[in-house]
């Protein structure tokens, strides 16, 4: 039996994801981590909504997420620190974008892919390393999962959502 996207619990789950990634980062860290977080949560999920829909994640949204993401990495960071990392993760994802370009990998997708980068490069390095390795492995469950349920017109912005604001959460859990 196929479903729609838009019927499945993923959407409910990415909600409530959303409001204790804000939630937890509040009570464990600063305000402007929990506002940053928080936005970008809900840019992801708003995003990946208007992606199951319509097969379009808008650009001004994935900028807005950006913006904010480098925001906080010199906020956090510092100055040099924050915009060293943003500009190694910048490098990398443009790899990475050109090469699944020709995999047919939708735009949308790839700019939110590299937001989560940004976000994940927040976290000190020997964390952000391993949640760049957790990151793809929860997107893979969570898209198996779909496939398994045989989810007609499987579009990933929310997927991708899902996965960047459990692997965030994760972060924060393990930083406390």
């Amino acid at each position: 039996m196929k479903t729609s996207i838009l019927s499945h619990p993923l959407r409910v789950t990415a909600v409530v994801m959303a409001l204790l990634l804000g939630i937890f980062d509040f009570l464990s860290h600063s305000a402007l981590s929990t506002l940053g977080l928080t936005a970008i949560g809900g840019i992801f999920i708003f995003s990946g909504f208007i992606d199951a829909s319509s097969g379009v994640i808008p650009n001004a949204y994935m900028l807005a997420a950006a913006v904010i993401a480098l925001g906080m990495q010199l906020a956090i960071n510092g100055f040099l620190g924050g915009l060293i990392r943003f500009l190694v993760i910048a490098l990398i994802w443009t790899f990475f974008a050109l090469v699944m370009v020709r995999k047919k990998i939708g735009g949308g997708d790839l700019k939110m892919i590299g937001v989560t980068w940004l976000v994940l490069a927040l976290f000190p390095v020997v964390y952000a390393l391993t949640l760049f390795m957790l990151w793809p492995i929860t997107l893979g469950v969570i898209v198996g999962y779909l496939r398994f349920r045989r989810v007609r017109h499987l579009r990933a912005g929310l997927a991708i959502a899902s996965s960047a604001i459990i692997t965030w959460t994760v972060g924060l859990m393990i930083l406390k």
